[in-house]
C-alpha cells in the first residue's frame, strides 16, 4: 500500500512541478509504446487487452470496446517492423472478441452491460481487418453478424438513436458508419441497407456541424466534448467519405480538422475539451485526442500536401512524446501514454488507457511514412522539397507563432562532410528545415525521381528573410566574420532594407571559451533571427552547443554569405548558377583555398551519387 501511494505521489508530483520533459530518439518512443501495449495484452492472460493501468487500482481486466481496433494497431506494427508476432497478437485479440460477441452480433458496454452501437462498431473494425489479414471465415462471419445488428438496431430514419451511450445519439458514431462501410468493401451486397444506414448517420453528423465544430459529439449532453470524441467524429467522416467517394463528407472532416488547428499552441498543447461553439473549457490536454488528431492531420497532409497539417502533426506528437516516460524502471507505465496531462485531468484521471498508446503508435507510424513522402533523400541527407519562397514563409510563420528551429542549407561539400562527422550529421538531421544549396543536389534528386523544386542558397535565404523581417519588425543578429566585414554587411542590408532592426553583431573569431558568454549576449538582444557565418562545422557546433542560451526563434548557418553581402566575394552570374557551375566560379576566385576541397568532395559526390542512381534505376534499392 505504501509503495502504491509513493508511485501515485511521484507521478502527480512530476506534473505538479512540470518536470523537464525530454524527447529521445523517435524509434525508441515507438518501441517503448509497442512494448507497453504488448504488456497490456499479456497481463490479462485471457487473450484480451487490459483497459489500462491505473495508479490507484493497477491493471484492469480485458476491455472489448478497444480490443478490435488495438488488433489493427498490432497488424500495423507487423507491417512496419516486419515482425510476424504482432500479426498473431492481432488475430488472438479478434478470436477473443468472437467469444465475447453476443448471439445477435452485438457487443455490450462494460459500464452498462447492454449492447452498444459504438462498441459493436469498434469490434467490427477489428474483424474486417483481421479477415483481410488472415482470410479466416470465422472472422468474416463475426463481422457480418456485427454489421447485421448495426443495421437492425437503426431506427425508422436509419439512424442510431438507441443502444447508444446514455441513450442519446452521438456524432462520433460516424466512426461506426465507417466500420459498416468497411464491411461492405469485403462482403458486398450481403445486406443492401448498410450504405443507406451509414449515410443517414453521416448526414445527421453534417447537420450538427457549424464553423467546423459539432454539436452532440460529447458523451453527455451539455458538456464540452473531449478532443477524443471530436477526433472520432472527424475520422469517421474522413474515412467514410473516401470509401464512398463523396466530397461532402471529406470536406466536413477537413473543416473539423482545421477548426482544431485554431486551438493548437506552438508547443503542441491542445486543450482537452472544446465545446460546440469552439470555446476552450479545459486547462489540461487529452493526450488520446492529440494522437487521434495527429493521425487525421497526417492523412490530410498526405492527400493534399498542405504544410499546415504537417507542422501541426509534428508539434502535437512532439508534445505527446515529451509526456511519455520511457526512462522509468516501472514497467507498468514505461512507454505508456496518460489519458490526461497533467495526469489528474478529467479524461481517465490517474490512468494510462490502452487506446491512448494505441493511437500514439498509429500516429507515430503514419508520421514516419509522411516524412518519407515529404522528404527527398540524397545519399545520407533528407531534404525538405521547398522553394525559397515556401521556406521563407515557413520560417516567418514559425517566428510569428512563437516556435523555434534552425535551418541548414546543405551543399555537396557539407553532404560529404556529414559522412565522416557524426555530430554534424546529427545536427543537420535534427534541423527543422533542410534545403539544398547546390544545383548538383537538385539534379541528383530529379534523376532519382524524387525532385527538389529548386536550390535555396544561404545568400538568397538570408536576403529574403531580412526583407520579411523588415516587414514584420523582427530583429536580426549577425554572428561571424570580422568586425570590418560585419560593418559592410550591415551597411548593405540597411541600404536594401532601411527599416530592418539589427539587434547586434559579433565577431566570429573568438576563443571558444567565450562561446557561452557571447551566446547569452545574443539571447539578451531580443533578436528573433540569427545568422551565423563561421564556416562548417564551426557555425553548426556553436548553434548546437548554445541553443538554449541563444534564445532566438530561428537560426541559420550561412557560411560565407557575409563576405558576399560585404562585396568581398562575387556571386556567379545567374546563368552560371543555373548551369550548376557556381563551384567553378568560386574556384576561380579562390583556387588555393578551394581546389583541395573540391578535388576531394566533388569527386567523391560524383562517385557516390552515380552508384546510388544506378541502384535506383536497377531497382536494387538505395543506400545512404
Amino acid at each position: 500500500m505504501l509503495a502504491q501511494t509513493a508511485r501515485v505521489t511521484q507521478r502527480i508530483a512530476q506534473d505538479v512541478i512540470n518536470a523537464p520533459r525530454r524527447r529521445r530518439d523517435f524509434d525508441r518512443h515507438l518501441v517503448e509504446a509497442a512494448t507497453w501495449l504488448e504488456r497490456a495484452h499479456d497481463i490479462t492472460g485471457d487473450g484480451g487487452v487490459s483497459y489500462g493501468y491505473s495508479l490507484n487500482k493497477g491493471w484492469a481486466p480485458s476491455y472489448s470496446e478497444t480490443s478490435g481496433y488495438i488488433a489493427n494497431t498490432f497488424f500495423r506494427l507487423a507491417e512496419y517492423r516486419g515482425a510476424a508476432e504482432y500479426r498473431e497478437r492481432g488475430l488472438q485479440l479478434c478470436r477473443w472478441l468472437i467469444k465475447k460477441q453476443r448471439a445477435d452480433g452485438s457487443f455490450t458496454s462494460s459500464e452498462t452491460g447492454s449492447p452498444t452501437v459504438f462498441d459493436t462498431g469498434s469490434a467490427l473494425l477489428g474483424f474486417v481487418r483481421s479477415f483481410q489479414v488472415s482470410n479466416e471465415p470465422e472472422l468474416l462471419e463475426a463481422a457480418c453478424r456485427a454489421g447485421d445488428w448495426l443495421v437492425a438496431i437503426a431506427d425508422g430514419n436509419a439512424r442510431w438513436t438507441r443502444s447508444t451511450y446514455l441513450g442519446a445519439p452521438h456524432v462520433y458514431n460516424t466512426r461506426t458508419a465507417w466500420a459498416l462501410l468497411e464491411l461492405e468493401q469485403i462482403a458486398p451486397q450481403s445486406n443492401p441497407k448498410r450504405e443507406r444506414i451509414a449515410r443517414a448517420n453521416l448526414d445527421w453528423a453534417l447537420s450538427q456541424q457549424h464553423d467546423g465544430y459539432f454539436a452532440h459529439v460529447s458523451f453527455r449532453e451539455g458538456e464540452a466534448a473531449f478532443t477524443h470524441n471530436i477526433a472520432y467524429a472527424i475520422r469517421g467522416l474522413l474515412e467514410a467519405g473516401w470509401i464512398l467517394g463523396d466530397r461532402k463528407y471529406t470536406d466536413s472532416a477537413e473543416r473539423g480538422a482545421r477548426a482544431m488547428l485554431r486551438h493548437l499552441r506552438d508547443d503542441g498543447f491542445l486543450p482537452g475539451q472544446i465545446d460546440e461553439n469552439g470555446v476552450e473549457t479545459a486547462a489540461y490536454t487529452c493526450l488520446t485526442g492529440n494522437c487521434q488528431l495527429a493521425l487525421i492531420w497526417a492523412k490530410l497532409y498526405a492527400i493534399g500536401g498542405d504544410e499546415v497539417f504537417r507542422r501541426a502533426l509534428d508539434r502535437v506528437l512532439d508534445y505527446v512524446m515529451s509526456c511519455q516516460d520511457i526512462d522509468t524502471a516501472d514497467p507498468n507505465v514505461r512507454g505508456a501514454i496518460k489519458g490526461s496531462d497533467p495526469i489528474w485531468g478529467p479524461y481517465t484521471p490517474l490512468t494510462y488507457p490502452n487506446w491512448a498508446t494505441k493511437f500514439f503508435i498509429d500516429a507515430m507510424i503514419l508520421r514516419s511514412e509522411v516524412e518519407k513522402l515529404s522528404s527527398v533523400k540524397v545519399l545520407n541527407c533528407s531534404f525538405d522539397p521547398l522553394t525559397l519562397d515556401r521556406c521563407v514563409d515557413s520560417v516567418i510563420e514559425t517566428i510569428r507563432h512563437g516556435g523555434r528551429g534552425y535551418v541548414c542549407t546543405v551543399n555537396v561539400s557539407i553532404l560529404m562532410q556529414m559522412r565522416e562527422d557524426e555530430e554534424l550529421r546529427r545536427f543537420v538531421n535534427e534541423a527543422r528545415w533542410i534545403v539544398a544549396d547546390g544545383q548538383p543536389l537538385v539534379w541528383a534528386a530529379r534523376l532519382a525521381g524524387t525532385p527538389i523544386p529548386e536550390r535555396v542558397t544561404g545568400v538568397d535565404l538570408m536576403e529574403s528573410l531580412c526583407a520579411r523581417a523588415e516587414q514584420d519588425g523582427f530583429g536580426v543578429y549577425l554572428f561571424g566574420a570580422t568586425d570590418e566585414i560585419l560593418a559592410k554587411t550591415v551597411e548593405t542590408l540597411l541600404r536594401k532594407y532601411p527599416r530592418l532592426i539589427i539587434s547586434g553583431t559579433a565577431n566570429g573569431f573568438f576563443d571558444w571559451r567565450e562561446a557561452q558568454r557571447l551566446a547569452s549576449t545574443v539571447g539578451e538582444s531580443g533578436a528573433k533571427l540569427l545568422f551565423v557565418g563561421m564556416g562548417v562545422p564551426r557555425q553548426e557546433r556553436f548553434i548546437d552547443q548554445n541553443w538554449d542560451r541563444l534564445g532566438v526563434k530561428v537560426a541559420v548557418g550561412v557560411g560565407g554569405t557575409f563576405e558576399v553581402l560585404a562585396g568581398l566575394r562575387k556571386r556567379a552570374p545567374p546563368v552560371v548558377q543555373r548551369a550548376g557551375l557556381e563551384w567553378a566560379f568560386r574556384l576561380a576566385q579562390e583556387p588555393r583555398r578551394l581546389f583541395p576541397r573540391y578535388a576531394v568532395t566533388n569527386t567523391q559526390f560524383v562517385r557516390l551519387i552515380s552508384a546510388d542512381l544506378l541502384r535506383t534505376w536497377l531497382g536494387v534499392g538505395r543506400r545512404g
